[in-house]
């Protein structure tokens, strides 16, 4: 039977041209379980710490109230007031009408802050979740940031400058804007439980 889903948009801030995906995501799905599929559809790692947030006007992220931030429980200090655990709270609960935002940041010193907006809920009738669109390639971890990965674009493609040479050198090879879409939507079809991908009929009611 048909089931409702999220479409929801991804997109890394601060970077031209953008970098984005569009996802198919249950309402049901744990923000935990969004973070498997953030990192299957953007070409991630999952090397480094990570938290989502809802946003609060035009604060960035490390200016939020911890009241809202969700992240993995891990063993703090006690005097420090924990965020809310990311195992437990929804999508549904924080995306409810198109045009709802959720921040999410990964690496907390490359600090890859990704926007994600809920377009709309729609119906389907295949598995969840899917990968219905992107827009180049990820950056590479540990590169030093949007404007490390900035600097190794330009060095890449202008290897005669000066200060160029040498990073041109050690990634000599590397082409920052291959990408293959393909490789990313079946990424996010791993994720799909195992009897939705033997028989696609077969969907949560």
């Amino acid at each position: 039977m048909p089931q409702t889903a999220f479409v929801l948009r991804i997109a890394l801030r601060r970077l031209k041209p953008t970098v984005w995906r569009e996802v198919l995501v249950s309402p049901a799905s744990t923000l935990r379980e969004l973070h498997a599929v953030i990192h299957a559809a953007m070409g991630w790692d999952d090397d480094h710490q990570y938290a989502f947030a809802r946003p609060d006007g035009n604060k960035g992220f490390y200016q939020l109230d911890k009241s809202r931030l969700y992240e993995p429980p891990v063993d703090q200090d006690p005097w420090d007031i924990p965020g809310n655990n990311d195992a437990t709270t929804t999508v549904g609960e924080l995306l409810q009408a198109p045009r709802d935002r959720l921040l999410y940041m990964y690496d907390f010193g490359d600090n890859w802050e990704h926007l994600i907006t809920l377009k709309e809920q729609v119906l389907v009738d295949g598995p969840l979740p899917a990968l219905l669109g992107a827009q180049h390639a990820c950056p590479l971890e540990d590169c030093g940031g949007v404007k490390g990965w900035i600097d190794l674009c330009t060095a890449l493609a202008h290897p005669e400058r000066p200060g160029c040479t040498q990073l041109a050198r050690l990634y000599q090879g590397f082409e920052p804007q291959a990408f293959v879409p393909e490789l990313r939507e079946k990424a996010v079809a791993r994720l799909q439980p195992r009897q939705q991908q033997a028989n696609p009929e077969l969907t949560e009611a």
